[in-house]
């Protein structure tokens, strides 16, 4: 059997049906043998709105064909105290996202599930390419909003126990999810990211608490989580499952700009994690004797077998997107890495992992792992922080595993000819040394290792020579084969100690397959982008990144992730993230030429801790710039661009090394100012010149011109204070200068530098001078002193003066500014009142620049000036150092649904002189509408004689859907109608109290037959869509009976007896006639004037009494009624003498 309510009419299949009841209120009761296969629910209330309510107390759902309970598009409703035993997936499911809100799911038992795919040990047809969804199915399954789901137990499922997105973080009191228990399940909860995405619904945050896992065959926890940036689990209980906490965290931009933030976050916190708690020879069998496992979409014996360990938590992986398990496996290759993510784990406790399952067995003993790295993820392995963390019975030696990178991804379509950097670039930190001991440390992962296949299966030989390659070095960058003086021994120059990550006083743990750095300094995550046009196509990978303490650890990028016409694209982003210790210094080769422009930041360690970079530079030619949050950050030896030295020849600048010169500053980890070699104390804010910048602050810069480094310091900071490093082409020229000196150089270097430009044409401040150095000497043919006489021909008297010498001037040419616009098309919903056009200046950020601009309605364009935006113009003006000006554009919106974008544009007109316009002077502005398109007119349902019900569309059908996030989302319906005749109608009047997920209301308080017409209008964004058009003419119902003749009534005689003429229908009897409306009066030839003896005593042809043939056509008292005929008229006079006096004709009768 099954149960249905609805709130109106609809089909059912099978079973009986409840129709139209508002209400239901079930208890103590077993239903067996329920549902119908993959057609209804035992029970399914749908669409019940507030004015229902559906209960269900102590309910026993004794085997079905289908799931127990489905809640669709229903808010209110409970099922409390209940039994489901033998169902198919899911057993109790709230659908409808928005529309289903605050259902009650409390305190039942579930047991049995079974996998509609392999439903009674068939696999399903087709089941290969069915829809996701259908093999992430669960016990309880929550596709609601606010659903109490609370002290549930699930007892075997074939898929997984619960399924939902958890609660919002803010729900600490866990009001809305907790105490909830699945044992004997696939899965213990499944983190449900296939449902739409809501930011206003869902937030930034969401939580899983206090629940309980034990006997799973995959995961305790497992999701994959899309745009929301924190998941927090707290108090859960995760015993003898394979793995208890997975999530993939997956929704961010791609490349350039590939940073997605600081607050990516998974929280575990006050967990408990049980490794295997059964005797210690008990070995795991490698698939459970399901029938589920006849889907390869189950993976039955993928994570399982005698030797495969267990799991406390795997470590977060952060993607583009998800891996969209289960099409494929859960634990598959995810798509493009992401940086910016941890793992923190707290106060929790990791019990009975260790190495003692499975022994004297054929297999050996197992190792059971508390924590370990994903092994699946190619690109960015995000940290993992600990604190607070208990060990019982748990060996320290089986607290961690790094997993080891994957032997085929080194291909032509992955990662080329070396290992992806995911696996060998990852890391655990404990905050407090609860976890590795001590103080607390870090954990690595072994970064010196190599597969086999690396380099295309050359063999690095790491501790001797390799047959006829003698000492080979794999991949180093060239330039760290050479210097200025032949070629150098790698080996004892860049890495003594060996390759891999900066581990000195670090100890190797062999089932770790990493190393433990107890009382160590912190590591941080160096991350470098290449942001150049070509990141993708140019690669500059390996990448050598040598700490100062010897070791040297290669990087390669991200993996081929991309399909392109069902091939690979052949395209790896060149992004590299590796764990860097801090208070040290490493020195960065790129093989090949260096990026032009990259960011570069130190993330996932404290404020304050600090490396210092050093990155080779092939092209020389050029100068770098670095910005920290869109401010320049100079050379700590350069001055508004000009050379610190030369200012101090010129006498605009002080002398810092006491002799009247000027040593050059160096950048430095612990102080703020280093001149040379010295660290002097420097009193901040005192204007001394010695150090203007301080050496050891983040983004200190300098360029060795000697070495060819450009050194820069990096300290731990957010996101948006990474550095922009941009390589700026420069020209570098020589030029003598004759018959001059040092010194007279700089007394006319303005004179000069002036000339020089208006011999190139180019502002002044684009010329700056390097360096001056003396010229060779030459000497003159006139002697020194010219000789008096002839005893003065002595020594030197013949002599040649030695002439000045002149001077060398190295001086540098930049290009002029470029100012364009960051993007030449933006699109805003019309509601957003600005448009943020983003104006960058480039290449030299010296000088002032100022670029004028105009709003204009461009060709082709839609938009209306004064209607979609004002006509506008202005300039904005750059100051020295800075790269960014912000154009706000005011933009209005227009009542009424467009379907298409309304257009206008944005242009640069105008720039300083010296500087020029860039390609990107045109911007096309769009403005989104996010007025709702008008609705249909509503439609006629029903009536009865004192109401009206109409129907209207569900939703809006949306051409041009708005941008944000729910744009569509209708959130109000207004419905009106009006009464009256056609041409009197009265004012039109709002029915109250229509839900949003309403598409029915009533019109009500009318009299019987009362004519009507309706419309509507929908709310989305907060704006009305207009009215719809007028509906076509209803009317309520009549009354049959109520003595008024209305619409298709042929008489109404004020009642409903049969036999009268009129019947209980109120049509005419056959033989009679009625006539008076308000009411009938009907009869069956009386009153016609025809006198039918048979029937009639008298016919006076008409229907009034008194007159001596009543309208019975029968003869009144005191009347005498004749007839000339037998068909003829009765004509009726009085009878005098028969003692009756009538009033209107006989005075008296006696």
């Amino acid at each position: 059997a099954s149960l249905m309510v609805e709130s109106y009419q609809d089909i059912l299949v099978g079973g009986f049906a409840l129709q139209r009841v508002p209400s239901m209120d079930v208890s103590n009761l077993e239903l067996r043998y329920f549902g119908q296969s993959s057609v209804a629910a035992g029970v399914h209330v749908r669409k019940l709105g507030p004015q229902g309510s559906a209960k269900m107390r102590s309910v026993a759902f004794n085997r079905g064909y289908e799931g127990a309970v489905q809640l669709e598009g229903t808010s209110g409703a409970e099922l409390r105290g209940s039994v489901v035993y033998r169902t198919k997936l899911p057993g109790v499911s709230v659908l409808g996202g928005a529309s289903a809100r605050s259902n009650v799911v409390e305190g039942n038992l579930l047991m049995v599930g079974i996998w509609t795919e392999t439903h009674r040990g068939i696999r399903a047809p087709g089941s290969n390419v069915d829809a996701k969804t259908r093999y992430a199915e669960a016990m309880v399954l929550d596709k609601g909003f606010g659903t109490y789901v609370i002290g549930n137990t699930v007892a075997g499922s074939e898929r997984s126990g619960f399924m939902g997105s958890g609660v919002p973080c803010s729900d600490t009191n866990d009001t809305h999810w907790r105490d909830n228990e699945a044992h004997t399940v696939i899965s213990g909860f499944w983190y449900n990211f296939y449902r739409p995405y809501s930011a206003a619904l869902f937030g930034r945050c969401r939580r899983i608490a206090r629940f309980t896992v034990w006997k799973a065959w995959h995961f305790g926890i497992y999701g994959e989580v899309m745009h929301v940036p924190q998941v927090r689990i707290a108090s859960v209980k995760v015993a003898d499952s394979k793995v208890g906490v997975f999530l993939q965290m997956a929704g961010y931009p791609a490349a350039p700009d590939w940073y997605k933030g600081d607050d990516q976050t998974t929280h575990i916190s006050d967990s408990l994690f049980v490794g295997h708690s059964g005797a210690p020879l008990t070995c795991t069998p490698k698939r459970p004797g399901l029938h589920t496992c006849l889907s390869p979409k189950s993976y039955c014996g993928k994570l399982n077998g005698p030797t495969a360990p267990s799991y406390g938590v795997f470590a977060t992986a952060f993607a583009m997107s998800t891996n969209h398990a289960p099409l494929i496996k859960f634990w598959g290759e995810t798509a493009e890495g992401a940086q910016g993510g941890n793992t923190t784990i707290t106060e929790s406790t990791f019990a009975l992992f260790g190495g003692e399952r499975c022994q004297g067995s054929r297999w050996g003993t197992v190792q059971d792992i508390a924590i370990s790295q994903e092994t699946m993820n190619p690109d960015t392995h995000a940290p993992v922080f600990l604190s607070q963390i208990e060990l019982p019975d748990t060996n320290r030696s089986n607290l961690l595993q790094f997993k080891k990178p994957v032997d085929k991804w080194i291909a032509q379509d992955d990662c080329i000819d070396m290992d992806c950097d995911g696996a060998k670039n990852s890391w655990v930190v404990d905050l407090d040394g609860s976890a590795l001991g001590g103080s607390g440390g870090t954990a690595l992962n072994p970064g010196e290792f190599f597969s086999p296949s690396s380099f295309f299966g050359v063999q690095y030989a790491a501790n001797g020579p390799n047959g006829h390659l003698g000492w080979w070095t794999p991949n180093v960058p060239v330039t760290m084969r050479t210097n200025t003086t032949g070629p150098v021994d790698v080996s004892a120059v860049w890495h003594p100690n060996g390759f891999g990550h900066a581990r000195t006083g670090c100890t190797w743990e062999p089932i770790w397959q990493g190393w433990r750095c107890v009382d160590a300094p912190w590591y941080g995550n160096l991350a470098i982008e290449s942001q150049d046009a070509d990141f993708e196509l140019r690669r500059i990978s390996p990448v050598a990144v040598a700490s100062d303490d010897g070791y040297v650890q290669l990087l390669n990028g991200h993996q081929d992730h991309g399909w392109c016409f069902s091939y690979t694209c052949l395209k790896r982003i060149m992004v590299f993230n590796t764990p860097v210790r801090s208070g040290q210094g490493y020195t960065i080769h790129f093989s090949g030429t260096e990026p032009t422009k990259y960011t570069m930041g130190l993330f996932d360690i404290p404020p304050g801790k600090k490396v210092l970079v050093r990155i080779y530079y092939i092209t020389k030619s050029m100068r770098r710039q670095v910005m920290v949050g869109g401010r320049l950050v100079e050379d700590v030896n350069l001055h508004d661009g000009k050379r610190k030295a030369q200012l101090v020849r010129d006498g605009s600048w002080a002398a810092n090394d006491g002799a009247g010169g000027y040593t050059e500053q160096e950048v430095s980890l612990d102080c703020a100012c280093k001149i040379g070699s010295e660290c002097r104390q420097v009193e901040w804010g005192t204007g001394s010149a010695d150090c203007a910048t301080p050496s050891n602050a983040h983004g200190a810069n300098r360029w060795n011109r000697r070495t060819g480094l450009f050194e820069i310091v990096l300290e731990g900071r957010p996101s948006w204070e990474r550095l922009t490093v941009e390589g700026i082409p420069v020209v570098q020229a020589s030029m003598g200068v004759p018959a001059t000196s040092v010194d007279e150089f700089y007394e006319q270097k303005d004179t000069f530098i002036s000339s020089l430009a208006d011999l190139l044409g180019i502002p002044f401040d684009r010329i700056f001078i390097v360096d001056v150095v003396p010229g060779n000497a030459r000497r003159s043919n006139q002697p020194l002193i010219a000789p008096a006489g002839p005893s003065d021909t002595a020594a030197g008297a013949g002599e040649r003066r030695l002439l000045a010498s002149g001077v060398d001037v190295v001086f540098e040419v930049t290009p002029g500014a470029k100012v364009e616009l960051e993007a030449e098309d933006y699109l805003v919903d019309e509601d957003s009142a600005t448009i943020p056009v983003v104006i960058k200046r480039t290449t030299n950020l010296y000088s002032n620049v100022t670029a004028e601009w105009e709003v204009y309605a461009c060709d082709g364009c839609t938009g209306l000036q004064d209607t979609h935006f004002p006509a506008a113009s202005g300039s904005v003006t750059f100051l020295q150092g800075i790269d960014t000006q912000q154009v706000d554009v005011q933009v209005s919106s227009v009542a009424g649904y467009t379907a298409t974008d309304a257009t206008f544009g944005f242009r640069l007109t105008n720039v300083t002189t010296g500087a020029e316009l860039g390609d990107k002077k045109v911007a096309i502005l769009s403005l989104r509408n996010v007025h709702p398109p008008v609705p249909p007119a509503p439609t006629f349902t029903a009536a009865s004689s004192t109401d009206v019900t109409v129907s209207f569309q569900a939703a809006s059908s949306w051409a041009n859907p708005p941008l944000a996030d729910g744009g569509t989302t209708t959130s109000q319906w207004d419905v009106e109608c009006r009464k009256g005749e056609a041409g009197s109608e009265g004012s039109w009047t709002a029915i109250a109290g229509v839900a949003v997920d309403d598409t029915s209301a009533t019109f009500a308080g009318l009299t019987t037959y009362e004519r009507v017409t309706c419309r509507v209008q929908v709310y989305a964004n907060g704006q009305p869509s207009g009215y719809s058009a007028e509906s076509a003419e209803m009317r309520s119902t009549t009354v049959c009976g109520d003595s008024a003749r209305q619409g298709s009534e042929q008489c109404d005689d004020g009642g409903t007896a049969t036999g009268d003429g009129c019947d209980g229908s109120c049509f005419v009897e056959s033989g009679w006639s009625c006539a008076g409306l308000t009411p009938d009066t009907c009869n069956d030839g009386c009153q016609n004037g025809e006198l039918d003896t048979a029937r009639e005593q008298c016919d006076d042809g008409n229907a009034a009494d008194g007159d001596g043939c009543s309208a019975a056509c029968e003869v009144e008292t005191g009347y005498n009624c004749t007839s000339v005929c037998s068909n003829c008229t009765s004509a009726c006079v009085t009878v005098c003498g028969d003692g009756h006096r009538t009033s209107s004709a006989e005075p008296c009768d006696d």
